[in-house]
Parts: C-alpha cells; sequence; structure tokens
C-alpha cells in the first residue's frame, strides 16, 4: 500500500497483508484493532486488586490476549484475519492482515506523550478499505469489523478527522457494505472526551460503546469484542452494548 491523502499523511507503510491467494477460505473476518498507547494509558485502574492488571494498559494487554487466545480455538479460526495499529504521537502497525493464529501475544508498551487519534483511524480504515478489494478481487467475501479503543482526544492530528469521516461516509454509501463493515469506537476512562471524537470522525451514535474504566469493564469490553466477531461469522448483528 503506497497512498497518500494530501501532504500531511503519509500511508508508506508496510502492512504485510496476507496474500488472499494462500487462503483456504471463501469469506473472512477481517478485525482490525486501534489502540491508543499514550503516557495516560498507564493510569492506574480504580479498585484493582492483587494480581489483577494494575493500568489501563496491561487491563488492555490482558484483554486482548485473551481475545487472542479464545479465537485461535474457535471454529472460525481459518477465517479470522486481524491486524493491529497503535498510537501515539506517531502511528505505528504492528501487524496487516494476519490469520488470528499468526497473531502473537500482546505486550503494547506507552512511549511518547501525544495522541494522534485521528491519524491513526484514517491509516488503519483505509488499509481495511483496500485489503478488502484485494479479497473481493481474489473471490473472497469479508466482513470488516474496526475496533478503536482510546482514552483521550486527538491533539496531535486535527486535520485528520474530516478525512476519516469523509472515509466513513464514502465506505457506508455503497450498499454492500451496510452489513458488513462496521466502525466501533472505544473509550476508556470517563474523561476520554468520546463524543467529541466520535462526532467529528462521523461514527454512528449507537456504535460508542460506554466507557471502561475499571478491570471488571475492560473484560466486558473484549467478551463484547469476541461476540461481535463471532456474530459476524455466523451473519447475525452485532450485538447491543
Amino acid at each position: 500500500m503506497n497512498e497518500k491523502f494530501g501532504n500531511d499523511v503519509d500511508f508508506n507503510f508496510d502492512f504485510n497483508n496476507v496474500d488472499p491467494a494462500s487462503l483456504q477460505t471463501d469469506d473472512t473476518i477481517n478485525a482490525v484493532f486501534i489502540l491508543d498507547k499514550s503516557p495516560s494509558m498507564m493510569e492506574r485502574l480504580p479498585g484493582a486488586k492483587p494480581g489483577e492488571p494494575q493500568t489501563r494498559i496491561e487491563a488492555l494487554n490482558a484483554g486482548l490476549n485473551d481475545f487472542t487466545q479464545t479465537m485461535q480455538k474457535s471454529h472460525i479460526a481459518d477465517r479470522l484475519l486481524v491486524s493491529v495499529v497503535v498510537f501515539d504521537d506517531k502511528v505505528e502497525v504492528l501487524s496487516g492482515y494476519q490469520p488470528i493464529v499468526n497473531v502473537k501475544p500482546f505486550n503494547i508498551t506507552p512511549e511518547r506523550g501525544m495522541t494522534a487519534l485521528y491519524k491513526a483511524c484514517l491509516i488503519g480504515i483505509t488499509n481495511a478499505v483496500n485489503y478488502r478489494k484485494n479479497l473481493e478481487d481474489s473471490g473472497i467475501t469479508a466482513k470488516t469489523l474496526v475496533f478503536i479503543i482510546t482514552d483521550g482526544e486527538d491533539n496531535q492530528s486535527p486535520m485528520d478527522a474530516p478525512k476519516v469521516k469523509s472515509l466513513l461516509e464514502q465506505i457506508n454509501k455503497d450498499e454492500k457494505n451496510v452489513f458488513s463493515f462496521t466502525t466501533i469506537l472505544f473509550g476508556i476512562g470517563e474523561d476520554s472526551n468520546i463524543e467529541k471524537s466520535r462526532e467529528v470522525m462521523g461514527i454512528a451514535k449507537e456504535l460508542v460503546a460506554p466507557p471502561a474504566t475499571t478491570g471488571a469493564e475492560f473484560r466486558k469490553m473484549i467478551n463484547w469484542i469476541s461476540s461481535s466477531v463471532s456474530s459476524a461469522a455466523t451473519n447475525q448483528s452485532i450485538p447491543s452494548f
């Protein structure tokens, strides 16, 4: 993938998406995780007990590892492809779309101090669209689920928000995407200001989850993600929050 949307956003990332020709299936579920790793993700969880994750990032890593282990053993393992994009003040592609069986344990570590949420969403969703087309050109149908998880408002890439909104509008205009391309926004912490992010990116209100603050709420979030992936695999609507 080598494409630019404006001079300020470089899409020359190596996504390393799995070659559609190597897949032994006629349909896939494509899940992309767009994950916040800004330093605020090190904030401690209220009421965390000894032996449990103590910080937001620990809870996120633990939850995503539970998701991976569960899905690797599931009946949809041969159809589930996962991509991972993380962001702080920069965007990093940890993985393009790869079979869930090849996904390595999550060990995301916060580093820099800003939050390039909109740029990360633009990059992750653009790759989702492009790879979906590659699959379709190879005769493989796909359902796409975009999971955006963040604990703060964008303070690094505000000019990219309208581009995300425009891209989602283009996706939603195509009738074939109505029930097969879904973007869900998860807030972490009560101060995540998710409503503003939702509005400027054009994500539907019903696709914004209640914020996760405690360890129990993190587990609920991951359980919902697992359920939504399973529902997509069986042509059912994603569950309500």
